[in-house]
């Protein structure tokens, strides 16, 4: 408990560290969420009679596209933020897409949601919605509590 104490103080008035701890536990709530993630799939398509393995894989399959589009956000933002010293209007391109990326995650997971399940487009906008809202609360559960075992740790 005093390093983690110890780790905060160091961190106060530095919020470049505590992004870095909080990009670091990121991931690895991430990692922690796919097989609950499967569970919340399992549970909303109850009635599809599917293995929980196939939701799993449809987990596994979401949580690395969401990993993905999050790298390739973070490293287009910094260098967005060094080509804004350098060429102004082309660091303006590497924000509208990543404005376009930002965009598509939400839409790719849905899509695939509807394409895996068959549903109509109703029933699979409800089940998206309920299991995003859920979700999006885990997940900050999730890497708040990562994110304390790092300050603790480190």
């Amino acid at each position: 408990m005093v390093q983690g104490r110890d780790n905060i103080e160091r961190m106060d008035g530095r919020p470049d560290l505590m992004f870095k701890a909080f990009m670091s536990s990121l991931p690895s709530a991430l990692f922690l969420l796919v097989p609950v993630f499967a569970v919340m799939l399992k549970l909303a398509y109850v009635f599809k009679r599917r293995l929980y393995l196939e939701h799993l894989v449809v987990a596994l399959y979401s949580h690395v596209f969401l990993l993905m589009a999050l790298t390739t956000l973070f490293l287009s933002f910094f260098l967005a933020g060094w080509l804004q010293a350098h060429a102004n209007w082309l660091s303006v391109c590497v924000y509208v897409a990543s404005a376009a990326l930002i965009t598509w995650i939400p839409l790719y997971l849905l899509f695939t949601q509807k394409r895996v399940y068959g549903q109509g487009w109703p029933m699979t906008l409800v089940k998206y919605t309920a299991i995003g809202i859920a979700y999006v609360y885990l997940l900050a559960l999730a890497v708040a509590l990562m994110l304390l075992v790092t300050l603790v740790k480190a």
